[in-house]
């Protein structure tokens, strides 16, 4: 077994054990027999037992070690080891399709995979030796992020060995952190941080194997990390236990921010749905939720998605309902002092007015609707309040549409010089060498978003829109139903009216900006006398909306038999964004 090659390389304290590592290095002959058949593999199986035996007499010192601190030697023992550990690990997981040499290495072994690999683990996160040595073996910082990706592949999960499972993958995910926070970030350049052949040697030489990794895609890295990893837990759904999610979104965060700087990619959409299969698939609601994974949450969202002004990842999160999420844990962390929670505040903030998130927002709400009628914890009223805070909340977004009455390159002011203003209303510019170079810089990145943000006299004008759809239907619907009992009533509305028209006129609501409390909807009748004194047939809802604020926009409501109402006891009224409700006469 090739012990003659350890004299002179391991300590004397480790030599005296190997006796007790040998014992733990049971191969099947007729296995190794078969191994060495194959000319090719056979110098590959030689270097695989050799370090097996190294990792062996690593394991012995861990045992004897365990529950003290370990001694100068047995550090020196560690550091030696290690390479030779890796060296077995590497092989294992390259040959991992071979059921025969998964035998002789994992099943004759006292310790499963994960029980060994753990042992590697513990020691990475306690010395320092351990880190240094697998950011220095080739191929070890890849394998490793790779088998921690699909680490279900090879040891499944059950019930029994759950604890065990996600305690090892905790272990890999500190361990990859350490080993990333030991390499300095690759410095930006023409090509992009973290390219090819880009900055520091220890830098590029880990991006290469990254990148290689995931056939120079590093957006299939990140898909697997928040999509394939994640997926294990999802699938333990409720019996899942809480603390274990916990760690395992904090643990899922650190590991991309340290990964980030290395590989950068636009993952933003896989960081949406990632938070929103979490949420889901474990039962958690921001009421409930642990302060740990409301940070892991945010951390994940924030690395897949910099502050910037294209709304699409907030697109994504209305459509998969992550908004009720969001505002939630935007209302409860605001105040931290941490510039996570405060770049995605300023972020949804900003993002928040555009056209196009408002218009998802309008064909969205009737989900939030419906939720509230099953009896969601967090009602659509509280939604509607979110919303309005994120809105009338005075913060830095208000920079980037206010008027600046200077050039914005050279700071000329509009005494000195005559000023023309960009397509977005939003900068000036002394000349058009000026305005070429801003827009160089970073206003190619803005101007078009800029132009699209919406201009409002105040914040409450989106949440009108939104509350006639939605918050306020009860007050609305309310009024309608009294109006046509009262038409049914009164003799003189029965012979003079042919329709009843019923405004909600909300261009007309006066909000208090420092209060968010329910407005009052007034409903008003307007009667129409014609010449043959006929039974009213239907009625007409018409709702005035604020457009912008810039105008009113008058938009037919929905339109329904009044024998029908009065014949039973539900009326069904199709608003103009596909909503529905029911309500009782």
């Amino acid at each position: 077994m090739h012990s003659s090659r350890l004299d002179g390389r391991i300590p004397g304290s480790a030599i005296r054990k190997l006796p007790l590592a040998m014992e733990r290095l049971q191969p099947d002959p007729y296995t190794l027999i078969n191994l060495h058949e194959e000319p090719v593999r056979k110098e590959v199986c030689e270097q695989c037992e050799f370090a097996y035996q190294y990792l062996c007499i690593y394991l012995c010192l861990m045992e004897e070690a365990s529950g003290s601190p370990a001694p100068d030697i047995l550090r020196r023992t560690f550091a030696q080891s290690w390479r030779g550990a890796w060296r077995w690990a590497c092989f294992f997981y390259e040959n991992a399709n071979n059921d025969m040499l998964c035998a002789t290495i994992v099943q004759e072994s006292t310790h499963g995979l994960l029980k060994t690999l753990h042992a590697f683990y513990v020691a990475t996160t306690c010395f320092a030796e351990g880190v240094i040595a697998i950011r220095d073996t080739p191929g070890a910082l890849a394998q490793l992020v790779d088998l921690w990706v699909h680490v279900s592949y090879y040891e499944p999960p059950t019930a029994r060995g759950c604890e065990d499972f996600m305690t090892a993958d905790l272990f890999v995910s500190e361990c990859i952190r350490r080993v990333l926070n030991t390499i300095p970030v690759p410095t930006p350049n023409s090509s992009g941080a973290g390219t090819r052949g880009n900055g520091n040697p220890l830098a590029a030489h880990a991006t290469n194997e990254l990148l290689d990794l995931v056939d120079g895609q590093p957006r299939k890295l990140y898909h697997g990390i928040l999509h394939t990893r994640l997926s294990v837990y999802l699938e333990q759904g409720a019996a899942l236990p809480t603390e274990v999610f916990d760690e395992v979104l904090r643990a899922t965060a650190d590991v991309l921010s340290a990964l980030a700087p290395l590989c950068p990619g636009n993952y933003s959409r896989d960081a949406v749905y990632a938070v929103m299969s979490c949420w889901k698939a474990v039962g958690m609601r921001p009421r409930n939720a642990s302060t740990v994974a409301a940070d892991g949450c945010i951390r994940i969202l924030r690395t897949g998605h910099s502050v910037s002004t294209d709304p699409r990842p907030l697109l994504w999160a209305i459509r998969a309902d992550l908004v009720p999420l969001l505002f939630s844990l935007l209302r409860q962390n605001a105040r931290a002092q941490h510039d996570n929670w405060q770049l995605l505040l300023l972020d949804i903030q900003f993002q928040m007015r555009n056209r196009r998130v408002l218009r998802v927002l309008r064909r969205c709400a009737e989900k939030y609707l419906q939720e509230e009628s099953r009896g969601d914890v967090y009602p659509m009223k509280e939604f509607t309040e979110d919303y309005y805070a994120c809105l009338r909340t005075e913060d830095k977004t208000n920079a980037w549409v206010r008027k600046k009455m200077n050039c914005e390159p050279c700071k000329r002011s509009i005494r000195d010089h005559s000023l023309k203003r960009c397509v977005c209303k939003a900068f000036y510019y002394c000349s058009k060498e000026c305005q070429r170079e801003h827009w160089r810089e970073n206003h190619h990145e803005w101007c078009y978003s800029i132009a699209n943000y919406v201009q409002l006299n105040s914040g409450a004008d989106i949440v009108n829109a939104m509350s006639t759809a939605a918050s306020y239907i009860d007050e609305f619907r309310e009024g309608v139903i009294h109006d046509i009992k009262r038409a049914q009533q009164d003799e003189h509305l029965h012979q003079n009216s042919h329709r009843l028209l019923c405004t909600v006129d909300l261009s007309t609501i006066k909000y208090d900006t420092t209060s968010t409390t329910e407005p009052q909807i007034s409903v008003s009748i307007i009667e129409r006398t014609v010449l043959d004194f006929v039974m009213p047939q239907y009625i007409e809802v018409h709702v005035k909306f604020p457009s912008g604020g810039r105008g009113s926009l008058v938009t037919p409501a929905g339109m329904f038999s009044l024998e029908q109402i009065l014949r039973t006891d539900k009326v069904e009224i199709e608003m103009p964004f596909d909503f529905q409700w029911y309500c009782d006469p």
